[in-house]
């Protein structure tokens, strides 16, 4: 699971091959026992699944910002991938996920991707709440 949120945050195929790797690696044992595997089939749904990849853009003393925060981190949201950060230059994101993403009027601001594509900047969390449920179903 780490190596998957790591690959969501970096978007650097190692990462994501590695967990490919280890997954293959676990798939027998995992039909064999599935209970005994909780956090592999966790991760299975990760990989299969369409990730949300969540930017949030804000002044650490923005009470939205903790709001957004505080939904995010206290919420059942699977497969989701968030990155928190003041607006900085383009050039110094520690993470790709952050580049090039700024407040939006100078609020608070939400970004929610999927597979680096992302959907339109809100700083409205309802709406945000929205755009992050919006999962589609995946088939074997």
């Amino acid at each position: 699971m780490n190596l998957l949120r790591l690959y969501n945050l970096t978007f650097e195929t190692p990462y994501k091959e590695s967990a490919e790797t280890l997954l293959t690696f676990l798939a027998p044992h995992v039909k064999r026992y599935p209970p005994g595997y909780a956090q592999a089939l966790s991760a299975i749904d990760f990989y299969l699944d369409r990730s949300k990849e969540i930017a949030v853009i804000g002044l650490a003393t923005d009470p939205k910002r903790k709001e957004v925060q505080d939904y995010l981190f206290h919420s059942f949201l699977p497969n989701k991938v968030v990155a928190i950060s003041e607006p900085i230059p383009k050039k110094d994101a520690p993470l790709p996920l952050l580049e090039g993403k700024p407040m939006q009027e100078g609020q608070t601001t939400i970004y929610v991707c999927e597979e680096n594509i992302c959907k339109q900047p809100t700083t409205d969390l309802d709406q945000a709440k929205r755009l992050i449920s919006d999962f589609e179903k995946y088939s074997l």
